[in-house]
């Protein structure tokens, strides 16, 4: 990147993504008015000093890259901070001083565990540490008493601690393709929870305890080992997508049909043969059924089972049994 262009002092709005820079001129500090600065999907592998002086940064997006480390101070302002895809092996000091920040993406690095650093974000509201290199649950994590997002994905997480039920601003959490064996009765004291990926773990069965997700929008459960469904899912009110896919399912529970929110029903690649004869009530909600790779029986046992007939007649074109 041209030092010329760090003459600008009063710009504002840097981006110079996309390119082939292996490295910022030390001038870069001279943008003492810089607010944004994306530098995203380069061959970066340091961040010069001088950044520290671009004091009014609120958003820096450094993702793509291939930084280990990072300055001692890069922002005091900054909100947003995305460093996704790049080298790290641990958490850079400089983070820790960036009392303001409000997301921080972290994924896609090689991040073993958190420094304690992490405990100063007192704003935090969304946490992307997906496909890292995690076998425990950052404990640390819990001392984020505003996180509303959080997402650790793709790691190899076996269970979850009992702690997590601390984080009670917490909405949407992704543990999807992990080591999860049992379904975390930690969690269902997130009351609050609107959006949950359990997907792609190693799940048997879910417990009755599931009633607790009141504001339940999205659940994710597909790729698991699920024989069986509780009928307490029926609790859960005001779910609008319920994904079950590539389980092991034979029946679904009668308590179903009260899920009268659903819109998307996905029950792909299971060992279902009919579904319950009240789920014709579900009709009027519902605008995907997804039975793809089951082997629904032409017709359903009268006024107890629905088959493909029974389907079609009462969810018409909103149901899919495409092979």
């Amino acid at each position: 990147m041209p030092a010329e262009l760090c003459e600008c002092s009063k710009l504002k709005n840097l981006c110079a993504s996309n390119n082939e820079l292996t490295s910022l001129p030390d001038e870069i500090g001279k943008l003492e008015n810089l607010l944004f600065l994306f530098i995203y999907d380069n061959k970066l592998e340091e961040l010069p000093k001088s950044i520290r002086n671009c004091k009014e940064i609120i958003n820096l997006n450094s993702s793509k890259n291939r930084l280990i480390s990072l300055p001692d101070e890069i922002g005091e302002k900054l909100k947003f901070l995305d460093l996704s895809y790049n080298q790290f092996k641990q958490v850079p000091a400089a983070i820790g001083k960036c009392l303001k920040l409000k997301t921080l993406d972290l994924s896609n690095n090689k991040l073993k565990k958190l420094n304690a650093n992490i405990n100063n974000l007192k704003d935090l509201d969304s946490l992307y540490l997906q496909n890292n290199k995690f076998k425990q649950f950052p404990i640390k994590i819990t001392n984020l008493k505003n996180l509303v997002l959080l997402c650790l994905s793709g790691n190899q997480l076996k269970k979850i601690p009992s702690k997590i039920e601390e984080l009670t601003k917490l909405r949407k959490l992704y543990l999807n393709n992990n080591q999860l064996g049992q379904f975390p009765l930690e969690l269902t004291n997130l009351k609050d929870l609107t959006l949950l990926d359990l997907s792609e773990n190693h799940l048997k069965a879910l417990p009755a305890a599931i009633e607790n997700f009141k504001n339940l929008d999205e659940l994710w459960l597909n790729y698991n080992k699920l024989k069986t469904l509780p009928n307490k899912i029926g609790k859960l009110r005001n779910l609008s997508r319920l994904y079950l896919s590539n389980n092991k399912l034979r029946e679904l529970p009668k308590k179903i049909k009260k899920l009268r929110r659903l819109l998307i029903l996905d029950l792909r690649s299971n060992k279902l043969k009919t579904l319950p004869y009240k789920m014709r009530k579900m009709s009027s909600s519902i605008i995907l059924l997804w039975l793809e790779g089951n082997e629904i029986a032409e017709s359903g046992m009268e006024k107890k089972t629905l088959g493909k007939k029974e389907l079609e007649e009462h969810f018409e074109d909103h149901v899919d049994f495409t092979n």
